[in-house]
């Protein structure tokens, strides 16, 4: 009987060991101290950062400043005469598009000669000017900024221009390009400070009755359009 009470203390005592065992595992290792491998998925936040998944649910995690703030209106006066607002997280003023010191870089980069002082590019290609949003003149004298000069070789050189105003000579290379075909002949032209237009009277084969037309070449979009300038009433016919 004796042998038989010992046993069932043993059993009893080991039971309370393992049963306190069993808690002391579940206290020590719960699941949110097992680390899982999350994948190297990322988000693309719309600040134009990234963020990963982590978390025993390999979640992703929150966007930082994830609402866009509201900026205000205001404007900033770029050189070439345009305007750019506030933008992005920092609400900060966007860049200027084609500011001098980025066309340097870029005329420079492409094997052209930046003219600072004119604004334009010498020995450069027509496809970059066009890019740019230049003005193209394949066939410039290279005297063309010194009129008094003794020496001046004979040469076309090929310039991209970014100054605002635009020359007569320019201009006239515009009007021919547009408005004179077949060996039509333009005047001397004149500038409208008010429209900031130049006006070429063109000799054209063909000319409507009563008519004085002129080729007008804008400054601001440097494009050319004929003018007919027509006067006097035109008689019905009977």
């Amino acid at each position: 009987m004796k042998k038989i009470l010992i046993g069932v203390l043993i059993t009893c005592a080991l039971i309370i060991i393992l049963i306190a065992a069993a808690g002391i595992y579940k206290f020590n290792f719960t699941n949110d101290d097992i680390h899982i491998a999350c994948d190297t998925m990322a988000k693309l936040c719309p600040d134009g950062s990234a963020v990963g998944r982590t978390g025993p649910n390999c979640e992703f995690s929150p966007c930082p400043n994830s609402v866009q703030p509201v900026c205000t209106q205001e404007a900033k006066l770029c050189g070439d005469g345009t305007s750019v607002s506030r933008v992005g997280p920092n609400c900060e003023f966007s860049d200027c598009p084609h500011e001098p010191g980025d066309l340097a870089v870029s005329c420079q980069s492409n094997n052209g000669n930046w003219l600072n002082d004119y604004q334009e590019c010498e020995n450069i290609s027509e496809s970059w000017c066009s890019q740019l949003a230049g003005f193209f003149n394949g066939c410039e004298s290279a005297c063309r900024h010194d009129p008094q000069a003794k020496v001046c070789t004979m040469q076309c050189v090929p310039v991209c221009k970014f100054n605002s105003g635009l020359s007569e000579s320019d201009a006239r290379l515009i009007a021919e390009r547009t408005c004179i075909k077949g060996g039509e002949a333009l005047s001397s032209g004149t500038y409208n400070e008010i429209t900031k237009t130049w006006w070429f009277d063109a000799n054209l084969n063909a000319t409507k009755e009563g008519c004085n037309p002129a080729c007008v070449v804008n400054e601001a979009t440097k494009t050319a359009e004929i003018n007919w300038r027509c006067t006097g009433l035109i008689v019905p016919k009977e």
